[in-house]
């Protein structure tokens, strides 16, 4: 996962840039996601090259933050797009950080009691059932994929200088 997301960050913002386009690759790369989570999500034990395959997608997936920084900075003033990045940059932790219990209370609801080590055992039946979060998760970024404006790469707000702004 980590390798595709590296290059496709690279790959994507660099389109981005050539294609003077954001909302494709955000659609492109929110749908490879969510097709890939909910690949892994309902094949239970895929054979390990699709495993590997998917897994590469979901991570090639990911990459399509990096258009939306872009998206971000272009839909708001020069002078707010240090906080508009932050905010898109705080989504991906805002998201992981909700997830995370939410993964860990629905794996406790199906825990059968068995513990080794101190630790609680679950079942592949359980992992695979918690893994509808990521599907979800990835279904909200096909979501804001199509509900963003494109900006054909251009500042879509007058700069810094041109509003009057009140004190």
């Amino acid at each position: 996962m980590t390798i595709p997301l590296v290059l496709g960050t690279v790959l994507t913002g660099h389109a981005s840039a050539v294609f003077r386009r954001r909302k494709p690759f955000l659609l492109a790369t929110a749908t490879v996601g969510v097709t890939g989570w909910l690949a892994l999500a309902a094949l239970g034990t895929p054979p390990l090259w699709l495993l590997d395959f998917l897994f590469a997608a979901v991570g090639w997936a990911v990459s399509g933050f990096v258009a939306a920084f872009s998206v971000a900075k272009e839909v708001n003033l020069a002078l707010s797009t240090g906080i508009a990045t932050g905010v898109v940059n705080a989504g991906g932790f805002v998201g992981a950080a909700l997830a995370q219990p939410f993964v860990g209370w629905l794996l406790d609801r199906s825990w059968a009691g068995q513990v080794s080590a101190g630790m609680r055992v679950y079942e592949p039946a359980d992992y695979l059932g918690a893994q509808w979060v990521s599907v979800a998760i990835a279904a909200v970024a096909v979501v804001g994929a199509l509900l963003s404006r494109e900006t054909y790469a251009t500042h879509t707000l007058p700069p810094h200088g041109s509003l009057r702004l009140h004190t």
